[in-house]
């Protein structure tokens, strides 16, 4: 038994033959006397760790390539617009469903009620991929109908935030 004086928790794996797995915990270093195999180390089995194989492509290659982009939307709502807020989205999202030009489903809209008190999200399914998600957004940013109820939203707004998920 090996003892060392540290300060932290960390996976150590000494590659020496007849040296294996390390474990710091607290201010004690033990090590066992098998080969150190990260794949067969029980922190690793513990942990759930994978294995992440190279590509063979590019990471924007593999993004542009997908069929269906789902775009998380968080709208940081003005305190007390709560219910101008939601009748302007109620408003783009029935003129978006009639005419059906953007190329996106609403999945589903939520109010926060736990911690930020005046935070909406929604969640939209692109299904013609990063093309279709780009032109909704040139769409929505040109068109008139569209252009004027963001352009009313964007007032009842402290912030807002998009995140596209592959």
């Amino acid at each position: 038994m090996l003892n060392l004086s540290v300060f932290t928790f960390r996976h150590v794996c000494l590659h020496r033959k007849n040296v294996g797995v390390a474990l710091i915990v607290g201010r004690t270093i033990a090590t066992s006397q098998h080969l150190c195999d990260d794949r067969d180390s029980w922190l690793t089995k513990l942990l759930h760790v994978r294995k992440i194989e190279p590509q063979k492509e590019s990471h924007s290659r593999m993004l542009s390539d997908k069929e269906v982009i789902y775009e998380l939307h968080t709208h940081y709502v003005i305190p007390g617009a709560m219910e101008s807020y939601l009748k302007n989205y109620g408003s783009f999202v029935e003129l978006a469903n009639k005419r059906n030009d953007l190329g996106a489903e609403l999945i589903g809209s939520w109010v926060s009620d736990v911690g930020d008190q005046d935070q909406a999200l929604h969640l939209w399914r692109y299904v013609s991929g990063y093309s279709g998600l780009g032109k909704a957004t040139e769409l929505i940013r040109t068109d008139k109908d569209y252009s004027s109820l963001t352009k009313e939203r964007v007032k009842l707004l402290r912030s807002r935030d998009r995140k596209s998920v592959v």
